[in-house]
């Protein structure tokens, strides 16, 4: 398959490169050029054998743009691919770096596009919503997120212990993504703003206004506060 892609794929991104005018500039420019163009080949084509091995399906839509009202808060969301699979549709975005569904859980989502679209979106049967994966080196390629029956949407061949199978897509899911993202929105409409990092200490690392939110001794006094508690209630 490879062998008989390769030409496609090459035209292809050369045609989406076109624009950086990769035949002109310092040499360095056009050694750079020509280096991102073999690597983007060589990435697509073995993004192209994860695809190969997924169980038949059709693309529906690509780049879909749609408004939504969350909350009172309007926003603008794209679905970069919707597949049609059996059972129903797949909402696919694309991703070139590491991901995570973990922070999809909870009060406070991480990386909420997918969410925003499956619980507002108002896509038709509607059967999960993944990230694909599409980093180098081959095996951290792979499909990420929320599927119904995700052997039957992605690949037959999934191992019991595969997310995407023990982290199916439910209504259940949907409704707490939809309660979550609502409560978001209009708190922000509203104007909420408190000092509240969503991943503490983490989301402080590279701030350079701890001494204006003061976020450290407000959590160091909530400690001393809960020890405090604790002695008194031993």
């Amino acid at each position: 398959m490879t062998g008989t892609l390769r030409p496609l794929v090459a035209a292809h991104t050369e045609a989406a490169m076109r624009w950086l005018n990769p035949a002109h500039g310092d040499p360095w420019q056009r050694a750079y050029l020509k280096a991102e163009k073999e690597r983007t080949v060589s990435l697509v084509l073995d993004w192209l054998e994860i695809e190969s091995e997924r169980q038949p399906f059709q693309v529906a839509q690509v780049e879909q743009k749609i408004d939504l009202i969350v909350g009172g808060l309007a926003l603008k969301v794209r679905a970069d691919r919707i597949d049609e699979v059996p059972g129903g549709k797949l909402l696919i975005d694309y991703k070139t770096g590491e991901v995570s569904i973990a922070g999809w859980d909870g009060p406070r989502p991480d990386q909420p596009q997918l969410p925003l679209y499956a619980a507002f979106g108002n896509t038709p049967d509607l059967v999960g919503a993944v990230f694909a994966q599409t980093r180098w080196p081959k095996k951290k390629m792979m499909f990420k997120g929320r599927v119904e029956d995700a052997r039957a949407s992605l690949c037959a061949a999934l191992k019991d212990k595969d997310p995407l199978l023990t982290e199916p897509y439910t209504p259940e899911t949907v409704e707490q993504w939809r309660d979550a993202l609502e409560h978001l929105s209009a708190s922000f409409v509203r104007g909420e703003a408190q000092v509240d990092p969503h991943i503490y200490p983490q989301s402080c690392q590279y701030c350079e206004l701890h001494g204006l939110c003061r976020v450290s001794e407000s959590r160091a006094f909530d400690a001393a506060q809960d020890a405090a508690d604790e002695e008194e209630s031993e």
